[in-house]
């Protein structure tokens, strides 16, 4: 556990060299002591550092290893996360076929993101919340009886259930927008523009929503599906559509420090503005070009405070790596 630990922190700090060694001392040991989830826990920090690397061939064997130990500790919630590390990898070295068999094959919650159901939802946990503070106030208030440290045990087990079932709530979410941004990349990639458009709707729905919007992960898919939702109306033709959700995602990204998800939104906007000043000369598509252009430059100089080192100097500069090419 300790090597582990040590390997995960050399990862999150970018010492990719210090990492590796911590990362297969923790993956030999945990072998030796025949415990699969340590073994699916080092398999998938090893399967990290590799994506980092832009070694996706690398990092999908030690994905895919990951899936097998953490389905073997019957931890369902992680070995659905190794599969969409696996389709990632997958899409990565352009196999979008077996990077679609890949999410298929996750187990993958329904959530309702309706109104109706939010509320439903809403008053459902505020009521157990009440109940368990009534609860509280009366064993707090009442004199010592026989009774009281079986109404506390019985107090501390709805307490745990409430824990456990927001810990659900939360998982619930975190697999549902992984697999809903995950086909949706898949669709675009494969110029399925309406079927990506529904998935990427469908996480920034969830994203958006009042009961799973409070989770820290809502923000940065928030951005991803706006900025996502950006590339499918440009390939529409619906520019002005598309500057406005690239803005939205641009904004959402500064506010959160995010630099690696800003500067696609900032590109988004440059291209969207290039080409909706197509090839006119008027003075207004002469605006849109300058405009176009000045969007450009403020994504170059984000990428190039991503490479001169931030807060999330390690991930963003394994995303820009990855994309330099579409830069």
């Amino acid at each position: 556990r300790a090597a582990l630990a040590q390997g995960r922190g050399f990862l999150k700090r970018g010492n990719a060299e210090q990492a590796l060694g911590a990362l297969e001392q923790a993956l030999k040991l945990y072998t030796q002591a025949n415990d699969a989830k340590g073994i699916a826990a080092s398999q998938d920090a090893l399967g990290d550092l590799y994506s980092r690397q832009g070694q996706y061939a690398v990092a999908l064997a030690h994905y895919q290893e990951a899936n097998k130990s953490f389905t073997a500790a019957n931890d369902t919630y992680n070995a659905n996360l190794m599969l969409a590390k696996t389709g990632d990898m997958f899409n990565s070295t352009g196999n979008v076929n077996e990077a679609r068999n890949a999410y298929s094959q996750m187990t993958v919650p329904k959530i309702d993101t309706s109104a109706a159901g939010t509320v439903k939802e809403t008053q459902k946990k505020a009521s157990k919340v009440g109940g368990l503070f009534g609860k509280a106030k009366g064993i707090a208030s009442g004199g010592p009886s026989l009774s009281t440290a079986s109404d506390a045990a019985s107090l501390g087990a709805d307490v745990k259930n409430t824990i456990d079932e927001e810990r659900a709530t939360y998982r619930n979410y975190i697999l549902y927008s992984i697999y809903e941004l995950g086909m949706g990349r898949l669709d675009y990639a494969n110029n399925q523009l309406d079927s990506g458009k529904t998935h990427f709707n469908n996480a920034l729905a969830a994203a958006d929503n009042p009961l799973y919007g409070k989770f820290g992960q809502a923000r940065r898919w928030r951005v991803a599906s706006r900025t996502s939702l950006g590339d499918i109306a440009v390939q529409q033709g619906r520019y002005p559509d598309a500057i406005k959700l690239y803005t939205q995602a641009s904004d959402g990204a500064q506010k959160d420090n995010r630099a690696d998800l800003r500067w696609p939104a900032q590109r988004g906007i440059g291209k969207s503005k290039w080409m909706m000043a197509g090839a006119g000369s008027d003075s207004k598509s002469a605006k849109s070009r300058e405009e176009a252009i000045a969007a450009y430059r403020d994504a170059l100089t984000t990428i190039e405070g991503i490479r001169a080192g931030s807060l999330s100097a390690d991930e963003s500069r394994s995303t820009f790596l990855a994309t330099t090419k579409d830069v």
